[in-house]
């Protein structure tokens, strides 16, 4: 017998939604890594862009950012690109040969400033994660590995957790999702 208006049965929208729902099980996994891949790529993209602005500023002014000395002297000395850093986007007047700014359109809060007060506020620049990226530096003797020291920028990735020991974060080998990029390593 023919229905002529019929529409479909259910025992066919059974099939078909079974259907979508194979491909999508199938398909979320394979999107969902490409979106964590580019985020891993952003964020090495970030950290080679923040050691590109830390050594030119080091190259104009002679003096890594924050010290005003050119050296870093304390132990794991870890910052979130925050105030010590506030230079790298606009000249405080007291670096002579500064040429900048280093780096741009980022962090900045809502009074259209870089904003780097304390953690609570929409300060730092952060990791495609959300989490804010982080400074590093070792002083002389502190890690054996990077006996003269080091300057690191790292991402804790996703989990925000660090995962890397001060020695391979001295040296920068990144450990479970962290993402690290060395600065300097003192000669």
């Amino acid at each position: 017998m023919h229905r002529p208006n019929a529409g479909f049965s259910l025992i066919e929208i059974i099939v078909a939604v079974s259907v979508l729902s194979i491909l999508a099980a199938v398909m979320v996994p394979v999107v969902s890594g490409v979106i964590d891949d580019a985020r891993v790529t952003n964020a090495e993209t970030d950290l080679a862009t923040i050691k590109t602005a830390y050594n030119q500023f080091f190259t104009d002014t002679g003096q890594w950012p924050g010290n005003g000395n050119g050296t870093w002297n304390r132990n794991d000395m870890t910052d979130t690109l925050g105030s010590n850093n506030y230079v790298l986007f606009t000249n405080s007047g007291n670096d002579n040969g500064w040429n900048g700014p280093y780096l741009e359109n980022w962090a900045m809060g809502s009074n259209g400033n870089p904003a780097f007060t304390n953690a609570t506020n929409d300060e730092g620049i952060l990791d495609p994660w959300g989490y804010r990226y982080r400074i590093s530096g070792f002083a002389v003797g502190s890690v054996p590995e990077a006996p003269f020291g080091a300057l690191v920028a790292y991402s804790r990735g996703p989990n925000n957790t660090l995962d890397t020991g001060n020695a391979d974060l001295a040296l920068g080998n990144a450990q479970g999702d962290d993402i690290v990029k060395v600065i300097t390593v003192k000669p």
